[in-house]
Formats: structure tokens, sequence, C-alpha cells
């Protein structure tokens, strides 16, 4: 690997999932050695393992990070189509979606492409490729308990085997947090005299309930992506269908505010069933199963606001769930986490670049990106009076907008195009105010016209 302009000799990375395997392709370029550590056991081919707890439901890839993922990791797509992941599908023509009481009815050429994997076979992709890196190492069984530091800069980890009481000090230059939802980084700058960051939540108990099934429709045939929604506050079920790898569908029943899909064969059809188009319990009744139907609950949005702390040790990076973890229906995590690392790559290449202040100044670049993923995820949820948390001013007629356009991208063509590209990050939610968006939304909603 070409190296550019050097940081330290060692970089820590806690954690291995999509977020840390991705920043170490990006630290490679800086550091002499990286080392990831994982509490759990990496499976040799692509599987399930239990640190990625919603890695057997269906994963949404945006067109964004999958183009940010392939510059990082060049190599993913070959393991992709070495398994026959459903790739570079335009998502105008196979995208079809049932919300607010109507199919989305205008197919088209929209110029966006999507990829269409399962979390575990992206996973696996990325560490066969950081695996041709040699001086990259994954130690799996390894639970990280703390941080050293001297001098305001932090200088290491504190990490036991699995099974071991045996605690071992790794000595570092950098330390990155991506250890998802469950990260302890504020209570171990609190242990260091450092302090930790002001949350936020908003609660949204939403409960999945999956199942892989083999594929009648092949892959040359464009197999369609569904999303089958109620309509909110009342309707709080939902049903995402997706093909992936291997000739199988990957279908989700979810919902929300405590609505939760059962897991027993007679539940699951019957929520399927619930659901206001056809397709999931189609799916169910004439396609062969593939697995057992797995179950994934999420709490709560969280937020951890680490761009608002006064004082923060050197040479510690935190990124991915760590900071930021979002209502799964809305496929973003490994979006924001993309964003994320586009812009650590950016910071470590400019020529000042540096591990003193490193944090504050990667959260001045990346608290955009989560700002405007957590409104899209919040605000969607606070369509349902049951969530809690701080809902933002004027949430009321935000929602009674955003519906109207939904119902436009039934039937207008720009509109749908629009809503595609915010919903792969490709374009900001206020796109959707633009002002012949804004006309085309109120054509629709007065004279039912495209």
């Amino acid at each position: 690997m070409q190296k550019s302009q050097r940081l330290g000799a060692h970089a820590i990375i806690i954690g291995g999932s999509v977020a840390g395997l991705m920043t170490a392709a990006v630290l490679a370029r800086h550091f002499d050695r990286i080392t990831i550590l994982d509490r759990d056991q990496m499976p040799d081919e692509p599987g399930f393992r239990k640190g990625v707890p919603q890695g057997q439901h269906a994963h949404g890839l945006t067109v964004r990070a999958f183009q940010i993922m392939e510059r990082v990791l060049p190599g993913t797509r070959a393991h992709l189509v070495a398994h026959r992941a459903v790739l570079d599908q335009d998502l105008g023509h196979i995208f079809k979606s049932f919300q607010y009481g109507a199919y989305w009815e205008t197919p088209c050429e929209s110029g966006i492409t999507g990829t269409l994997v399962s979390r575990a076979l992206l996973d696996w992709a990325f560490r066969q490729e950081l695996a041709k890196i040699d001086f990259i190492t994954i130690r799996t069984g390894v639970t990280v308990s703390g941080l050293v530091a001297k001098n305001d800069a932090i200088t290491g980890v504190l990490a036991h085997a699995k099974g071991s009481d045996m605690k071992e000090t790794l000595d570092a230059d950098l330390v990155v947090d991506a250890s998802g939802r469950g990260s302890q980084l504020p209570k171990w700058l609190e242990v260091l005299g450092f302090p930790g960051p002001d949350e936020s939540e908003v609660r949204v108990d939403v409960g999945y309930s999956s199942r892989l099934y083999k594929r009648s429709v092949p892959d040359d045939a464009e197999p369609p992506v569904y999303l089958i929604a109620s309509t909110p506050p009342a309707g709080k079920r939902l049903s995402a269908i997706m093909p992936v790898e291997g000739g199988r569908w990957h279908l989700t029943l979810a919902g929300t505010c405590g609505d939760h899909p059962p897991t027993d064969e007679e539940g699951f059809r019957a929520f399927a069933r619930s659901l206001p188009a056809p397709e999931a319990i189609n799916i169910i009744e004439n396609e062969e199963p593939a697995g057992e139907i797995t179950q994934y609950k999420f709490p709560s949005n969280m937020r951890s606001h680490y761009e608002g702390l006064e004082r923060a040790p050197d040479n510690l990076l935190v990124l991915g769930d760590a900071i930021s973890s979002f209502n799964p229906i809305y496929g973003q995590g490994m979006t924001v986490s993309s964003l994320e690392i586009e812009q650590l790559a950016a910071m470590l290449e400019a020529p000042n670049a540096s591990l003193k202040g490193i944090l504050p100044r990667f959260m001045r670049r990346i608290t955009p990106i989560v700002d405007m993923a957590w409104q899209m995820a919040t605000g969607e949820d606070f369509r349902h009076p049951e969530v809690t948390g701080k809902r933002p001013p004027g949430i009321g007629l935000l929602h009674r907008y955003t519906a109207a356009a939904m119902r436009a991208a039934h039937r207008d063509t720009k509109v749908h195009v629009t809503f595609l590209k915010v919903i792969n990050m490709q374009a900001g939610p206020g796109s959707l105010f633009a002002p012949d968006i804004l006309w085309r939304v109120f054509r629709n909603s007065f004279f039912g016209a495209s």
C-alpha cells in the first residue's frame, strides 16, 4: 500500500465492524502498524456474529456509502461479484414502495444504482481485503476495558482476552473507538478526569423479525426491492424485502412503538398479512425458507455529543455508532459511518495533519453529517405520539409537507428521483423544498396532477 505522510507507529481500533474495518484501511496510509481489537471470533466465511446483532436483518446500503467503500477498499466489489450479490441496479426501476396508501407509480431511469448484499457478506469482503495488508492485525476475542493516558494524551488501551482476567496494556499513538452503540468511551474519559459528552435519546421501541427465502426470480430479471409501510401515526408496521447474494430474498418485518412481529410461524405470517400490500405474505407463502426466523429489538436513537466537549485528550477518535445510533428502519448507519470516514481520510491527508487536538477537529467536520441524519431519522419517528424525546418546533408542519411530497412521488418522476437521492444521501433533505419540487407537491395535493 502506498504511504502518505506518517503520523505514528501504531494505531489501535476498538471494534471490527464496518466502521472499524474501513477506518483501518484509511489509517494504513499513515501508520506503520494497525491493530483491530474485537470481542467476537470472526467467521471464516460470510456469517452472523454476536457483535453485529442487527446483521441477520435486511440492510440498506446506499449509493453514497458504497461509492466511499469502493474507494477505501477497492477490492470489495470483486468479492461481492464472486458471491452473486445484486449490483448496479437502477433504483428507479427496482425500488417498489407502498406508502401512504398507494404504490409509487413512476418507474424511471434514475441514474441511482443500488448494491443489494447481506451485512454478513459485506463485513467478510472487507476483512478479506484488509488481510492483504500485512501490517494490519485483527485480534479477536479481546475486550477493551479502559484507556491509558499521559499528559492529557491517550497512549494506549487496557485489554484482556476472553476467559482471562489478566489485563495487558497495549501502547498506541492513536486509539479509535469504533465499538458501536455499546461504547464505553464516556465512562473511560471520566475515569481519566475528562468530561463525558452530553447525550440525546429518542425512544422508538422498534422490533424486527427476519428470514431468508430462496428466490425464484433470477438475478438478470431485475429482482425488485420492496418497502411496504402502513400509514402513521396509526400504522406502525412495515416490511423491507431485498434480493441478496446466493439467489435469496432477505425479508424483514418490523414494527415500532412496541408493535413487534413475532418469531413463530403463525404469528410471522399473520403480521405479514396485516400489512397494507401483499408482497411480504406472497413471498412467505410461495418461496422456500432458507433459514430460521430471527429477531432484533432496538430501543432508541442515541447520540453522544462529543462536539460539545470543553476538553478532550489528544490521540483519540470516536466514530460510527459510538457517536450516533439511528433507528435502523431508515438504513442510515453504514452511510453515516462511511461519510465520517471520508472526512477522516481528507483530514489526515491535509499538509498540517496532526494527532494533537484531533477529536475536536474531527467532530467539527462530521457534526453536520450527524445532524442531518439525526434530524431525518428522529423527524420520521416523531410521527408517532408514543415516541419520547425532545421534539423540534414545527415538526407537525414538516410531517404534513413530507407526507404530501411522498404522495406526489407516487405519480411525479422528478419528486420520485429527488426522494431516492435524499434516501441515498446524495442530496440533503432541503432538496425536497426546492421551488420546483414545492410546486409539484402543491399541484399534486390540490389537483392530483403530475
